[in-house]
């Protein structure tokens, strides 16, 4: 999901330069020596890369920048010819929209030495799980806040895991109820029965 979402990400700002580009060399066609070129040039940019963008927007959840992919749409097919001062101006909007758009979005950082443990947490953990099922969703949250450096967080599903073994600990000395006690009340409880 995570991997899933940055490609959109990326597909988003590489088409969005390439938008750029296509839009500037199209509208300066005339310094290269080809203004007869850059109409077309810019009315493939619309053809080719908006519906992409448009498609990544939706994707991305930027309802604001897709608006405004819609305005520099309308701008690139007025009655005439697009005045390239206007698309230009557009466009800049269209960046400066995305850009604050995507400051509402907050992206962390996995090394690539944790991110296994973030996207396939129970790699490893083949034979508590087949003994333990119950454990499975505090194995994938340790795991997780552990490939986060959320040490703690960490902990606290560790400690729950731990619970869950001593229950069966407990159950297999034969205490009674221990499904429904804390580790420590069973840990008492053997603790009295040794002496």
């Amino acid at each position: 999901m995570i991997s899933d979402f940055v490609a959109k990400f990326f597909f988003f700002g590489d088409a969005l330069s390439m938008l750029e580009r296509t839009l500037w060399y199209g509208f300066n066609a005339d310094k290269a020596g080809i203004p007869e070129v850059g109409f077309m040039i810019a009315q493939g940019s619309q053809n080719r890369l908006i519906p992409d963008i448009e498609t990544e927007c939706q994707k991305l959840g930027l309802s604001m920048t897709l608006h405004a992919i819609g305005e520099l749409r309308r701008t690139l097919n007025p009655a005439g010819t697009p005045n390239p001062a206007a698309v230009l101006s557009r466009l800049e909007t269209l960046k400066f929209t995305a850009a604050n758009e995507l400051k509402q979005h907050y992206f962390l950082y996995v090394s690539s030495s944790n991110a296994s443990h973030f996207v396939t947490p129970l790699n490893g953990w083949t034979d508590v799980v087949a003994r333990f099922p119950t454990m499975i969703e505090d194995i994938e949250e340790a795991e997780k806040c552990n490939s986060l450096a959320r040490s703690t967080a960490a902990v606290f599903h560790l400690m729950r895991m731990m619970e869950i073994g001593v229950q069966a600990f407990g159950n297999a000395l034969g205490l009674v109820g221990t499904p429904h006690k804390t580790w420590g009340a069973i840990s008492n409880e053997i603790g009295r029965s040794n002496r």
